[in-house]
């Protein structure tokens, strides 16, 4: 813990300070030409800063959580906590999918379900604009999309998405919210012991984004979620197994 303790003085220095001043102007541009926004705030790092970003703008906006069914053990806890601090409108949006099956080779991973559920569930609420935790460091995609259209743009189905945190690292990200001490930290970033750098620690779910283990997560998984592991060597066995299985098929 004392590792991540060491990160609120991020929150202090003069650099981050032009960051955090950029993403409430980011934020109050954004909400003057939406009607019906939106938070995306699943608990972790990323989301929990940009909750408490976004509600420094405006404290009305409704938060929307995409409950998983493949959740790290102490998730529920966590996300109950995180609701109870922040008293504002929350709205649950599951994306059930079959784990048993998936990790049994049965059925495919349901890429993208996360992403179709919400967005279904926004689209019946009448949301136009939607605050998301995305930030640049995380890929040269969105480094990419950033450069193309800013921190806020306005999407071809007209969703106006804004992403105020777009400069942020994610030490600043832990930093900011330790600094701050509104909202309950998730105990993911208190699990450091055989961790990767906190850009690359998950959150939420077990499932693989991705099949490199480069990063060590499979070590800090099973130091602290010993249960759930194996779980994870196996979906990483089956997504090995589909993308050779494809790139046979190209060749």
């Amino acid at each position: 813990m004392s590792r991540v303790r060491s990160l609120a003085a991020l929150s202090r220095t003069a650099a981050f300070r032009r960051k955090f001043d950029f993403a409430l102007r980011t934020v109050a541009a954004w909400r003057a030409v939406v009607t019906r926004p939106a938070v995306a705030c699943g608990g972790g790092k990323d989301s929990s800063a940009l909750l408490l970003v976004t509600l420094a703008v405006d404290g009305g906006i409704p938060i929307y959580r995409a409950d998983p069914p493949n959740p790290l053990p102490d998730r529920l806890a966590y996300v109950g906590l995180l609701a109870r601090a922040v008293s504002s409108e929350w709205r649950a949006v599951p994306y059930p999918w079959d784990v048993e099956s998936v990790l049994a080779g049965r059925t495919r991973y349901p890429a993208m379900l996360k992403v179709r559920t919400m967005e279904a569930q926004m689209r019946e609420d009448g949301v136009d604009g939607l605050a998301l935790g995305v930030r640049a460091t995380e890929s040269v995609g969105r480094r990419a999309n950033y450069r193309v259209r800013g921190a806020c743009y306005r999407r071809a189905d007209g969703m106006r998405i804004c992403t105020p945190l777009i400069h942020w690292t994610a030490d600043e990200v832990v930093g900011f919210l330790l600094a701050k001490d509104q909202i309950p930290l998730n105990p993911v970033y208190t699990k450091l012991e055989l961790a990767p750098p906190l850009e690359y620690l998950r959150d939420g779910t077990w499932y693989p984004r991705e099949l490199s283990d480069g990063r060590g997560y499979r070590d800090w998984l099973g130091r602290h979620y010993p249960d759930v592991a194996p779980l994870y060597d196996a979906a990483c066995r089956i997504h090995a197994s589909a993308r050779a299985h494809s790139s046979e098929a190209a060749i």
